[in-house]
């Protein structure tokens, strides 16, 4: 799951950092052929098991067992998904429960497979690492599961090398967007109100993620089309997609569910204030790092971007207080926690 958005944003930048907090731990990595490792490390340099089942399919949940044998002693997922045939003790990081969550019809089946999985955690006393305290709370809100059983390490940001000049976000004229068009990113809200802030013809909405437009409406689907101040990028890299955020002069996240949000975090780290929904696991992340506007509200979105559009001196503090925000991040306390939990599961 190396390139699945937040998941893979997680894998890459913590694994080799748990590695070596644990040298002397033989780690194997699960990697699917298909993929390209020279963009994320030198495949060479670890034990490594290929896998062809796709997934969340059940053909993974045969394949895993049988190429890793019966010498695992723990086996950590950075998902809720782990082989339940497979004789080891079990340690997964979760970072949402929107599979659960989700009641589209066309998601009944993932429903149905997040609940049985979600079931098998809860009975196997599966020790579990949850990125935000939100989601801790998910997980005994909804499974009612053993407190005990349940850590919370929270992400890292990337410390990334600005290869651009610092820009001064005030004289940017791009409102970003950072995330996928799945439901409960609410990206369609953010495109309605873009057509009606004040200053709308100053400002360009660019919307970076990979996008599924059949499930956007037609009228959504028209604007993308047909404005030309609304500009649709696919995921890129990681340093390419920081400089987007170095040449925005906002970020809007108006999602009404998330596990943790990278984007408002890295969005601060590259210099240009976030507005997010008020839901309260993005303030629990970051705090008075940022501005809110009403969850699912547009005319509160709407006011909050002519606002922060307009007055410098309230962009200015919170920029500043979501610079001191960031302090509480970084994937090396990420890997040290996950590492002793990790060294604990293994008695070592």
């Amino acid at each position: 799951m190396i390139e699945h958005s937040g998941i893979g944003v997680y894998i890459q930048s913590i694994y080799h950092l748990v590695i070596k907090e644990t040298p002397n731990v033989n780690c194997i990595l699960l990697i699917d052929d298909k993929i390209n490792y020279s963009n994320y490390f030198n495949i060479d340099d670890y034990n490594c098991v290929s896998i062809s089942s796709p997934i969340y399919s059940l053909r993974e949940q045969i394949e895993i067992p049988f190429k890793l044998g019966s010498d695992i002693d723990l086996y950590w997922s950075p998902h809720y998904i782990f082989p339940f045939l497979l004789r080891a003790k079990f340690l997964l990081t979760i970072h949402d429960i929107y599979h659960f969550i989700d009641k589209s019809l066309y998601k009944i089946f993932r429903r149905f497979y997040a609940k049985i999985f979600f079931y098998l955690i809860k009975k196997m006393s599966i020790h579990t690492i949850c990125v935000s305290e939100f989601t801790k709370r998910e997980l005994l809100d909804k499974f009612n599961m053993d407190t005990n059983i349940i850590d919370v390490v929270y992400n890292g940001i990337d410390n990334f090398d600005k290869t651009e000049p610092e820009i001064d976000y005030k004289l940017n004229n791009i409102i970003l967007y950072v995330g996928n068009s799945k439901k409960h990113k609410n990206v369609e809200i953010l495109i309605k109100a873009y057509k009606k802030i004040n200053q709308r013809t100053d400002f360009k909405l660019y919307l970076i993620g990979n996008f599924n437009f059949k499930i956007l409406s037609k009228n959504i689907r028209k604007s993308i089309d047909n404005d030309s101040n609304i500009v649709h990028l696919p995921s890129m890299k990681r340093d390419e997609l920081f400089s987007y955020y170095n040449k925005s002069r906002l970020l809007v996240l108006p999602s009404i569910y998330e596990g943790f949000g990278f984007p408002p975090l890295e969005a601060v780290l590259c210099g240009c204030p976030a507005l997010l929904s008020d839901i309260p696991v993005l303030k629990e992340i970051n705090s008075d790092g940022a501005y809110y506007f009403r969850n699912n509200n547009i005319d509160s979105l709407v006011g909050k971007i002519n606002l922060l559009l307009e007055n410098h001196t309230i962009t200015d503090e919170v920029l500043r207080k979501g610079q001191i925000n960031l302090q509480k991040y970084s994937w090396e306390k990420s890997a040290s926690k996950t590492a002793a939990i990790i060294k604990n599961q293994l008695s070592l």
